[in-house]
């Protein structure tokens, strides 16, 4: 099994009442709600690989970059097997009234209230969400999860095993 390096951009308001979403049309996460990044390629920065995933899906160019967390992510699928990431999220900011690509190839692109989550946002994702908003100073941290995915509808995120290292 190979782990897969991923980026993963958070996009906010500048108020950060709202969160740009992509439900997902294909892979693992079929029709669940993510955010928007992808698979990094050779060669490239962190920063690159969430620029370019960013353009890709959504047609905006972000300002504020900045790396917020680690997540070493083991996912055990009932279905479609064992995976293992090494996601690295960034969180970023676009004014709502910037054009986006409301449809990719990925999937349908949408601006979400963060108080009215959809229930079926990637476990993993939405727990980066909540420790983002509810962090008093600083970035998040390093983290590891096991996540056991019996079909969309159950969906076991560890917590248990989410370590924050110092």
């Amino acid at each position: 099994m190979e782990i897969l390096i991923i980026g993963a951009n958070m996009i906010l308001t500048e108020q950060k009442d709202e969160i740009l979403l992509i439900k997902r049309k294909k892979n693992l996460y079929a029709g669940w709600f993510a955010f928007v990044g992808g698979k990094m390629k050779v060669g490239e920065t962190l920063l690159d690989c969430i620029k370019r995933e960013t353009k890709e899906e959504t047609g905006l160019v972000c300002r504020g970059y900045k790396p917020i967390a680690i997540l070493n992510e083991r996912l055990e699928d009932k279905e479609k097997g064992n995976f293992h990431f090494l996601i690295h999220y960034w969180a970023s900011c676009a004014k709502k009234t910037e054009q986006i690509n409301v449809s990719s190839e990925e999937g349908e692109i949408v601006w979400v209230p963060v108080k009215m989550l959809p229930k079926n946002i990637v476990p993993s994702d939405l727990k980066i969400l909540e420790l983002f908003l509810n962090k008093e100073k600083g970035d998040l941290g390093l983290f590891e999860a096991t996540m056991k995915q019996e079909g969309i509808e159950q969906v076991k995120l560890s917590l248990q095993e989410w370590m924050r290292m110092h």
